[in-house]
């Protein structure tokens, strides 16, 4: 798997940068890369664009495994966690639809069930919309 890493990282700086995020090569590190490798060979499998799957990674979480997102000052809670930044109840509708078996909180799971979700529906990049337009997703 190093060695596939090794050979992975080139490739990742470039869509990184041509994509307008190169800004966290000088801070990414082994967890990230995983994850990022991870995503792109769930997009390889299921012959989704790759570039476009690791930006909407990088635009979500920044391929952070903990990340957290859609604050709410009301409530005091983030909506929004993992790599792919699912809410749960989008995570729960999307698992039980597919008949799915995943953890919310694994980043390979997140990278797994987003992947299907786009494959199965090109449409469905909407649940990431932001990123998703950003990125080039619609077009």
């Amino acid at each position: 798997m190093i060695f596939q890493i090794g050979i992975f990282i080139p490739y990742l700086c470039f869509v990184l940068f041509i994509g307008g995020y190169q800004s966290i090569l000088g801070h990414i590190g082994l967890e990230q890369i995983e994850n990022f490798f991870y995503a792109y060979k769930q997009a390889a499998r299921l012959n989704l664009d790759t570039g476009k799957f690791i930006l909407l990674q990088a635009c979500e979480s920044r391929g952070i495994s903990n990340a957290r997102g859609d604050y709410r000052s009301e409530t005091g809670e983030y909506l929004a966690n993992g790599i792919y930044q699912f809410h749960r109840g989008t995570w729960d509708n999307y698992t039980e639809k597919y008949n799915w078996r995943g953890e919310y909180t694994n980043p390979q799971h997140q990278a797994e069930l987003a992947a299907f979700m786009i494959h199965e529906n090109p449409d469905n990049w909407r649940h990431w919309f932001s990123c998703g337009k950003i990125i080039g997703y619609g077009k």
